[in-house]
């Protein structure tokens, strides 16, 4: 209650401005005294939570005074927000029927109204509405905002070749929309490669979402897959390698299917080995140490625990650590149960070992950069802040 008597404060100081004013107007005095009547007894009703009497009472202010229109969109504004979209959407019909409203007020009542539908779920009739708003002569705010909404009901229908149209609209204003051209190509890639067995119309998608995007890792991870699907592992790497120069934060979605190419090359392990010592001595991250440590302890599993200790010690890490104690443990030959059993010292970091494998199963893989949201799954949209490219590996 308290809330709503704040966001009242405005139309209240508002009926003080009338009141006074027609109080002192030596013109059609009767009239606007019976406004002030009018315009308090809606207020009184809203205060009261006599939310139907206030609609009522004010769409009466409005025949007789069509100066209250910013009110009225302010008031409708408030239902919304307060989830009465079924009298937002009244207030706001009532404003589009009148005759004498001026065009610039019905375009902003019509898209008033079309964020009514568009948050009480009517996507179809929001659409229609931002589309009359956005097609509009004029360019202004409120096509912008109009051309926004859209491209939002466009994402969630998943209509991705009317979401690059629109996009492209409104990319020159607000250049960083570019981005989310790029996903939507992936996105029509996405589904050719669903449907259809040639990866051709696939791959047109793709470099055109380059196109747009040249740092787009996900086309170029789309692309890999296509490649290893048609065994062209060379080409695959190279498509693969190319991540690093695009954005290095997703070098550890690239190793496992680096790994599975090179591996299928005569001098594989050593080549991969090689590749893999490079691109830790140009971006240290944990996952490719892991995978050094993974190659080394084959061969000698006292030299991969060197190697980790060592990096470690430069860049701290719980994964880092929790395969190190794997390591540890690993150095005799007994048996899971017979380890636990074998003296304090083993007992001691097989609890530490299950403890830090709880403590990784609770932290999150992915996180967005823009909101903090997390995720144990690549998901190149979040949902919580509905940005694109913006959800990342999470440092372990």
């Amino acid at each position: 209650m308290l809330e709503l008597l704040f966001l009242l404060l405005p139309f209240a100081a508002a009926s003080g401005w009338y009141a006074a004013y027609y109080h002192f107007s030596h013109s059609t005095s009767n009239k606007k005294n019976d406004f002030n009547r009018e315009y308090l007894l809606g207020l009184n009703y809203l205060l009261n939570e006599q939310a139907d009497k206030a609609v009522d009472t004010f769409i009466k202010i409005l025949e007789v005074d069509t100066e209250t229109v910013e009110t009225h969109l302010a008031l409708g504004v408030l239902f919304r927000r307060r989830g009465e979209i079924d009298r937002a959407i009244r207030l706001h019909q009532n404003l589009i029927a009148r005759p004498q409203l001026p065009k610039s007020q019905k375009i902003q009542a019509l898209l008033a109204l079309g964020q009514d539908y568009y948050y009480g779920g009517l996507l179809d009739r929001a659409e229609r509405l931002f589309f009359e708003v956005a097609t509009n002569e004029e360019d202004n705010e409120y096509t912008r905002v109009a051309l926004r909404y859209l491209l939002e009901i466009y994402q969630q229908q998943k209509r991705w070749e009317v979401a690059i149209k629109n996009a492209k609209k409104i990319s020159k204003w607000e250049p960083r929309i570019i981005k989310n051209i790029a996903h939507y190509y992936c996105e029509l890639a996405l589904g050719t490669v669903k449907n259809k067995p040639s990866p051709k119309e696939a791959i047109i998608f793709l470099e055109q979402a380059l196109k747009y995007d040249p740092s787009c890792v996900r086309a170029t991870l789309m692309k890999g897959e296509i490649a290893i699907k048609a065994g062209k592992w060379e080409k695959a790497i190279q498509i693969y390698q190319s991540i690093k120069k695009q954005d290095p934060d997703y070098i550890t979605e690239t190793l496992s299917p680096l790994s599975q190419c090179y591996l299928k090359r005569e001098s594989g392990e050593v080549d991969w080995l090689n590749y893999l010592y490079t691109t830790l001595s140009e971006y240290s991250k944990i996952s490719i140490c892991l995978a050094i440590v993974k190659l080394i302890q084959e061969k000698n599993r006292e030299k991969a625990q060197q190697f980790l200790v060592q990096q470690l010690e430069s860049s701290p890490s719980l994964q880092g650590l929790y395969h190190l104690i794997d390591l540890h443990l690993g150095e005799e030959h007994f048996s899971s149960e017979e380890k636990i059993h074998k003296d304090k010292q083993i007992n001691n970091l097989a609890i530490l070992k299950t403890l830090m494998a709880k403590l990784l199963q609770n932290k999150p893989i992915y996180r967005c950069l823009r909101c903090g949201f997390n995720s144990k799954f690549l998901d190149w949209f979040c949902p919580a802040c509905r940005n694109w490219s913006t959800i990342k590996p999470d440092r372990l």
